[in-house]
């Protein structure tokens, strides 16, 4: 087992090597910075952290993924283009799951969950300037510990949440990096899975590893 999260540390590497370096590419041209996602993704996990006591591409779903990580959660990616019922069966399997937002949600869902079982991402990164604490290191999703869990699109019967845990990520990464063009660095990755797919973490794992750019397309491209 690993005592801190791999993944973690490897973005964190690529930030202080290449902080400026573009991590993120959104479909509008707008890019997102190593140094800008950390910072998000530690505003994303400090918001995070103070309400857990207890198919769209932006940069910020990524901060997203990282700032659930550094909080000690790990996340379930899923699309708004998801029918309702699905999403609804998803949360209902998650228990008392908090729902970390990038985007607007569909009225209906909105309406279905209690305003505190909902955190904006967008509002947490866009508070620039106020104060806010990091959880701490040890905080941070390791070993055994689910880093994420997908769930099955549900064809042969009810969707299933399959874990897929930390320790299990690093080795997926460190086979990743034996491809030389990906060990080499800063490529740019096309970010066309939606996060909700598994297949997705190739792109996610193997860019942000590497100090490469996530370059995220619209639907209507793919």
């Amino acid at each position: 087992m690993r005592s801190e999260n791999e993944f973690l540390r490897a973005v964190e590497q690529q930030v202080r090597e290449h902080p400026q370096a573009p991590a993120h590419k959104a479909p509008n041209g707008l890019t997102t910075t190593y140094a800008e996602l950390w910072e998000a993704s530690d505003r994303i996990a400090a918001a995070l952290a103070a309400r857990t006591e207890k198919r769209h591409k932006s940069a910020c779903m990524v901060a997203g993924f990282l700032g659930c990580l550094k909080s000690g959660h790990a996340f379930v990616p899923v699309d708004t283009e998801m029918p309702l019922t699905r999403l609804a069966d998803i949360l209902s399997q998650l228990g008392e799951a908090l729902v970390v937002v990038a985007e607007d949600m569909p009225d209906a869902l909105a309406c279905a969950l209690p305003e505190s079982d909902v955190l904006d991402a967008r509002t947490a990164v866009a508070a620039a300037g106020s104060p806010f604490v990091v959880p701490d290191r040890a905080s941070w999703v390791t070993g055994d510990e689910a880093q994420y869990l997908i769930f099955t699109s549900g064809s042969t019967g009810r969707p299933k949440g399959i874990e897929v845990g930390a320790d299990n990520v690093a080795r997926f990464m460190d086979w990743v990096r034996t491809f030389p063009v990906i060990r080499e660095g800063g490529r740019v990755f096309l970010d066309q899975p939606p996060y909700s797919f598994d297949l997705s973490e190739y792109e996610v794992v193997g860019a942000l590893a590497t100090g490469g750019c996530l370059h995220a397309v619209e639907r209507e491209e793919t």
